[in-house]
């Protein structure tokens, strides 16, 4: 039972997920390559945090890559998502995507 912080109170509730340098090699020269972070809430982690340092930083990172070699050729894609939580209010941060396109 979460009973909030300050007036209103704010729910602390929320989720922190990781998922740090993880690499898997598939069939026929396929390799995907992965740092995932997923934070719900800034004030989750500003209530639940371990250490000070990781309760003050708002921003959250994630990456992907995968290759594939075919007879000498290569092809990449990489994914990105940056979010920046500029308070503990609600719905209060900026997320940037970087994604493949085809054009």
């Amino acid at each position: 039972m979460d009973r909030g912080i300050g007036s209103p109170k704010v729910d602390q509730g929320g989720q922190d997920i990781k998922f740090e340098r993880g690499s898997l090699v598939f069939r026929m020269k396929c390799r995907a390559i992965a740092d995932i972070n997923y934070l719900s809430s800034f004030v989750f982690r500003l209530a639940f945090a371990e250490g000070f340092t990781q309760a003050v930083n708002s921003e959250v990172k994630s990456q992907a890559f995968l290759s594939k070699n075919y007879d000498g050729y290569f092809l990449h894609a990489y994914a990105a998502r940056y979010q920046n939580f500029q308070s503990a209010t609600a719905d209060d941060l900026i997320t940037i995507f970087h994604v493949p396109a085809w054009k």
